[in-house]
């Protein structure tokens, strides 16, 4: 009797771990993309106050194509920020050496759209955020794309 209460809790105890290990690499997972998608929308508002900072000093917006990469060229893989000529213009780059959206600038004589998007988990599903010179970032996608 004792011999197989002992191997009850040997079998307890595997089934425990897998499932906590299974919950943790589930929750890893699932902040991972969430954590790398928060870049996004932090950079839209930053370019949309350099947008805003260089109305001020030059009194016109600037439009910028997409950088570092084409929009549909996101994956759920970083990389290194090469600005194009516009965010040149604007003097703006991100904090980090390497991103995982695409970020681009409409602007008008009078405003501007920042659009940014990613695939941070890499399903072919876009994350899409925009802001304006009225409205700061917001996602324009459900909340379950990453």
């Amino acid at each position: 009797m004792t011999e197989l209460l002992e191997k009850n809790k040997v079998y307890v105890i595997g089934v425990v771990v897998v499932v906590l290990f299974l919950g943790l690499a589930t929750f890893v997972a699932n902040t991972g993309g969430s954590a790398r998608r928060d870049e996004v929308p932090m950079n839209v508002d930053l370019i949309r106050l350099a947008e805003i900072e260089y109305k001020s000093a030059f009194e016109e917006y600037v439009s910028a194509d997409p950088a570092p990469r084409d929009p549909l060229a996101v994956d759920a893989k970083a990389v290194p920020w090469e600005g194009t000529r516009g965010f040149d213009k604007l003097s703006w780059k991100p904090e980090a050496a390497q991103v995982y959206g695409s970020y681009a600038v409409n602007a008008k004589a009078d405003g501007f759209t920042v659009v940014g998007v990613c695939d941070t988990d890499g399903d072919q599903s876009q994350a899409r955020f925009q802001a304006t010179l009225g409205e700061e970032a917001k996602m324009l996608t459900p909340e379950n794309v990453y």
